[in-house]
């Protein structure tokens, strides 16, 4: 008969063998679903940003042509835009005079 120690070592050495196989058989999944996951989502990245290119040359589509249509603006509501710019002026003017002569307390300067 075999030595009872022999066995038992030899029977603890098969275990440490199949369980550091078990180990690296578990690092082998591992590695492979998390390379797998990463490509997963470099790809929904690359759509995600191919998608937010075209709505931005989309974008600059639309903001072209709202320029063009300034653009294309008649003179009379050119000359009206200028027109509102001026009493805009006139009044923003009106109210710091105003603001500035109330903080004086009414009075005129010295």
């Amino acid at each position: 008969m075999t030595d009872p120690v022999a066995a038992l070592d030899n029977r603890v050495t098969r275990l440490e063998n199949q369980i550091m196989e078990g180990f690296k058989e578990i690092k082998s999944l591992l590695t492979r679903e998390i390379d797998d996951l990463k490509k997963e989502q470099l790809r929904d990245l690359r759509g995600a940003l191919d998608r937010l290119a075209d709505d931005q040359r989309r974008l600059w589509e639309a903001v072209g042509k709202l320029q063009n249509r300034a653009s294309e603006r008649t003179g009379g509501s050119k000359a009206i835009d200028r027109l509102w710019s001026i009493v805009a002026m006139i009044i923003g003017g009106a109210l710091t005079f105003a603001g500035s002569w109330l903080s004086m307390g009414g009075k005129p300067p010295h």
